[in-house]
């Protein structure tokens, strides 16, 4: 690697989608924090909703296919990568997701540029750990970021990844967002009326994609025992996909003729105020959370 000591920092985060969720937080966030700081920097992923967080900052996004993960076209984005490296004069390429972190390690290898990575998650090891390799590239980084100390332990109890390197960063909640003085019953009513969501009912919120270890089976499962109260339940999140899945749970919501209990909404902009109108918001996952933003989230504005 060439010396970089003298050359100004210019970061590149690198992710697969700017849909909602928490590496998707985390890039905004470090993204705007960057840009106050004065530091340039950008991002490049596949896009999504999220991409206009990017432009009221004035960040530049790179839409690129980065959530491929066919090694062909992992290579190709490895190339494109090295191509905006070299043009935009970057020096820190910040990976945040596993197929695109090995695009982003081949590009910034190329290119003699530092690599980073975030470790988000709990990364499922496959049947006798034949994932463990295509999992190992979060902790090529010269630096790798344990989002909490549970993280930190899974990174150490299952890769060989020396502990000097990693960086334990906890994750945060915005406190001017999250609080409850600033959260207005104007956005509150228009949280409710452009969503169809009845006020006379308790409302029990669950916030997170639609994916099986949520647990949105489980509050389903949960709900339909209650028999002396009234309820109206809100599921919000992205099935990302997972049409399947999605199909499951409705169909669990019309076994039990709960229909008209519950809505599903893939995406919403004010989510304090989706928490501030709740009776209660609920974390139901049923594996271990990397960190759960929600849990706290909620805490802040007085509804788990």
């Amino acid at each position: 690697m060439e010396n970089q000591e003298n050359k100004k920092i210019v970061v590149l985060q690198v992710l697969p989608e700017l849909g909602q969720g928490g590496v998707e937080l985390g890039t905004i966030e470090i993204a705007s924090e960057l840009q106050k700081r004065g530091i340039e920097n950008y991002v490049a992923s596949e896009g999504g909703r999220m991409e206009y967080n990017l432009d009221r900052i004035k960040v530049k996004h790179f839409t690129l296919p980065l959530k491929t993960k066919n090694i062909f076209k992992m290579y190709l984005n490895s190339l494109r990568l090295a191509r905006i490296i070299k043009k935009y004069g970057i020096t820190i390429v910040h990976a945040r997701s596993r197929a695109p972190a090995w695009s982003a390690y081949w590009a910034a290898k190329r290119c003699g540029v530092h690599f980073v990575t975030t470790f988000h998650g709990t990364y499922g090891l496959g049947p006798w750990g034949i994932k463990k390799f295509y999992n190992k590239i979060m902790t090529y980084g010269e630096r790798v970021i344990a989002i909490s100390n549970h993280i930190k332990q899974h990174i150490l109890q299952n890769y060989k990844t020396d502990e000097s390197k990693i960086r334990l960063i906890h994750r945060c909640v915005n406190m001017e967002n999250f609080n409850v003085e600033t959260t207005s019953a104007e956005r509150m009513i228009k949280y409710l009326e452009d969503n169809h969501i009845p006020e006379d009912k308790p409302i029990v919120t669950l916030i997170g994609r639609l994916t099986n270890w949520k647990g949105q089976k489980l509050l389903i499962e949960a709900l339909h025992l209650i028999d002396d109260e009234d309820f109206f339940c809100v599921i919000i999140g992205d099935d990302q996909g997972r049409k399947k899945y999605a199909s499951e749970l409705r169909k669990m919501i019309a076994n039990y003729n709960l229909t008209d209990r519950f809505l599903f909404i893939r995406n919403v902009k004010d989510i304090p105020a989706a928490m501030m109108v709740s009776d209660v918001v609920l974390s139901t996952s049923i594996e271990p959370e990397a960190f759960g933003r929600i849990a706290i989230e909620g805490q802040a504005m007085g509804r788990v």
